[in-house]
């Protein structure tokens, strides 16, 4: 009998890298050691030019395989969401000071004003998926590569010109389709140097942390449409395209990285009193555990609720 092969794990370890980065990035600014507001130095801005690139690479990822647009998914994504929703809800119920509940139901309900906004914009790329993978799919890799090119302009005439209708910082549905159509050319690509790919994290990384500290701190240096970041982001992207891993391990773990940044708000608000960094060290590696334990809960209740469904559906069917 022969053993199943293992799917590669290179762009799910990069997903689960990209969270671990976001969580840090989101870390450092609810400790103080990142202000985005005034762009006041806080001794956290090296860090976080290696940590900046998370979110970029998500939606790198994302066009690289494409989005199959399911109802399934969208139900599915509603039903963690809830969930989640549920959990903090029970631990705000607690008591507990480091629990903010509040602000973390309000952060991860994308139905809500001002909600964390890379919910709203995710579940809008989902919806346009088939739209740009049909163009994607008809495209060449000449035209693929003149669509990356000519929205890199535009990209950046948003962020130097600072045009918020357009993508000023990189918070918007534009900044993800710009991603998404990148990742695609990307796969088109293939793979690239090690060495260029670490050249192009490390430069951008870099002249990110240079920017903050001769320009601007704030969303100058960390916007995710500068070109330092876009830099990183790809770098660090097609670093990881470029290893083979395969690990059913790895590939189990990247399931749980949506509940990760879902979970992690519940502190974050805490985290602005905390002056221990063994005690916050502790809170990240906790807030790990706790949301890969919630995901495979959550995986369980869904998985039960998708049979008892489909029983019912076959006997009405009958």
């Amino acid at each position: 009998m022969t053993e199943r092969k293992v799917r590669q794990s290179n762009l799910e370890l990069l997903r689960i890298v990209a969270m671990l980065l976001i969580v840090a990035h989101h870390f450092l600014i609810a400790t103080g050691k990142l202000d985005y507001r005034t762009g006041v130095l806080r001794g956290g801005e090296f860090l976080n030019a290696f940590c900046v690139v998370g979110v970029n690479c998500f939606i790198l990822i994302s066009g690289y395989f494409g989005i199959k647009f399911r109802v399934s998914k969208i139900l599915n994504l509603l039903f963690v969401i809830m969930s989640v929703l549920a959990v903090d809800f029970l631990l705000g119920m607690t008591g507990a000071e480091i629990f903010d509940s509040q602000y973390a139901m309000h952060t991860i309900t994308p139905f809500v004003k001002g909600c964390n906004w890379f919910l709203p914009a995710y579940i809008a790329l989902m919806f346009l998926a088939p739209v740009l993978n049909k163009a994607i799919c008809n495209a060449d890799g000449k035209e693929l590569r003149m669509w990356a090119a000519l929205l890199t302009i535009v990209n950046l005439y948003a962020y130097f010109c600072s045009v918020g209708s357009v993508n000023s910082n990189g918070y918007t549905i534009f900044q993800f389709i710009y991603l998404y159509i990148t990742g695609a050319c990307l796969r088109r690509v293939g793979h690239v140097s090690k060495i260029i790919a670490v050249g192009l994290y490390t430069g951008g990384a870099v002249a990110a942390w240079l920017v903050s500290q001769y320009v601007g701190a704030g969303y100058k240096a960390f916007a995710y449409n500068s070109p330092q970041v876009l830099a990183a982001s790809v770098g660090f992207f097609m670093l990881f395209t470029s290893l083979d891993i395969r690990s059913r391990l790895v590939n189990r773990a990247a399931r749980a990285v949506f509940v990760v940044f879902l979970f992690h708000y519940i502190i974050l608000k805490w985290l602005k009193n905390c002056d221990s960094t063994l005690i916050v060290a502790a809170l990240y590696v906790s807030v790990f555990v706790a949301a890969g334990l919630l995901n495979e809960i959550i995986s369980l209740l869904y998985n039960a609720l998708c049979s008892v469904a489909a029983r019912v559906r076959n006997r009405l069917c009958r």
